[in-house]
């Protein structure tokens, strides 16, 4: 499946204002994937989402043939070929450097057979608890891992590129891991296929019921959505009013505030007003005074109040499937929050319709990625 460049995943449920059946359909092909042969065709392909530290990219570069490493920034131009260029282009972080330099060191060993993206999990023996189990903390959570050996250096592989040069590259979920000796633990984080063999029945018929009348009232609704409230979404999906929901979301997640409405409106009305006193010219103060009174005008409707209410349903499904996915994953690892607490991973992407999509339970790991703070600026 191809992709963009894999630097910006969208989460799924921000597809409201965009394609609401496109959602739709996005729910239902991963909920296909935990049906297995069952499935069929449109079951979509999911992978692990880790909270590694820093993401990077390496592998052969298409037009000089050589090995490179970097952070996303190599698709700017901030490629590495030797230690002195990470020194010369990422002058900002001794840490980026230091890990960088460790990332180089292995794995411009190794054989490579295209350009990969993925994400560093641990340096050095540290966390090492016994010959078998690793404690590391990478970015915001704390994970408690089942390892063989004694690997000094662990990191997941996620994605690959292809592409005749590095301005028309193109992602593919997956990775193919190369060759390595055993003080490297490399791997790739796709869910396998649902087997059914040993299967805790009672408890997946449970998942598939409570999931599948939850889906009938949510697809119930997105008709209605659709076909009375057309001129909302429309409105919603104006990068302007967009940039201002995804900001709203982002404050709702942060303080524990339910999502609503009647919140988004007041919000949105603070964040134009805040945005017209800063403006210089009293003609650039009028233009975005007449276009704040555009928005409400459209917005400001009953109609507004269903299409909150289907957000949160959306939301309801996306959870299902996420606890479902962490069901999958949960052998051989322990993850804790920052408090102490045990969740589950920090989200997963699911590959469907042509294109990557997040699932992550932004109410707890948006949350502590928000009040984390990071080592580095510039993952």
């Amino acid at each position: 499946l191809k992709c963009m460049k894999n630097k910006h995943l969208t989460h799924v449920e921000d597809l409201l204002s965009e394609n609401p059946f496109l959602l739709l359909e996005v729910m239902n092909d991963t909920y296909n994937h935990f049906l297995g042969e069952a499935g069929g065709k449109d079951s979509a392909t999911i992978s692990v989402k880790w909270d590694g530290s820093p993401a990077f990219v390496c592998g052969i570069h298409p037009e000089t043939k050589q090995f490179f490493i970097g952070t996303k920034s190599v698709f700017s131009g901030k490629v590495n070929y030797t230690f002195d260029d990470i020194e010369r282009n990422h002058p900002e972080s001794v840490g980026l450097r230091t890990k960088l330099h460790a990332l180089m060191n292995e794995l411009r060993l190794l054989k490579w057979s295209g350009i990969y993206q993925g994400d560093l999990l641990w340096l050095g023996l540290d966390g090492l608890i016994t010959k078998d189990k690793m404690m590391f903390r990478p970015n915001t959570l704390h994970y408690l891992m089942d390892v063989k050996g004694a690997p000094w250096m662990g990191a997941v592989l996620h994605t690959t590129y292809t592409g005749d040069t590095m301005e028309t590259l193109e992602a593919h979920q997956g990775a193919v891991i190369p060759p390595h000796d055993d003080d490297l633990f490399l791997f790739e984080p796709t869910l396998k296929p649902t087997i059914f063999e040993g299967f805790d029945y009672p408890k997946y018929h449970k998942f598939q019921d409570d999931f599948e009348i939850a889906y009938i009232q949510t697809s119930q609704l997105t008709w209605e959505v659709y076909s009375n409230y057309e001129s909302i979404l429309e409105e919603l999906s104006r990068p302007y009013v967009f940039d201002i929901l995804n900001t709203y979301l982002n404050h709702c997640v942060k303080n524990d505030d339910w999502v609503n409405s009647g919140d988004f409106l007041f919000y949105m009305e603070d964040k134009i007003d805040a945005h017209i006193k800063s403006l210089k010219t009293e003609k650039g103060k009028a233009r975005l005074i007449q276009e704040k009174n555009d928005i409400l005008y459209k917005l400001c409707v009953p109609g507004l109040l269903k299409v909150f209410i289907y957000y949160n349903l959306l939301v309801n499904l996306k959870m299902m499937l996420i606890d479902r996915m962490n069901t999958e994953v949960s052998d051989g690892i322990e993850i804790r929050l920052p408090n102490g607490i045990i969740c589950g991973h920090e989200g997963f992407v699911v590959s469907s319709k042509g294109r990557l999509y997040k699932f992550v339970d932004r109410s707890t790991f948006s949350k502590a990625n928000f009040n984390s703070i990071k080592e580095w600026e510039g993952k």
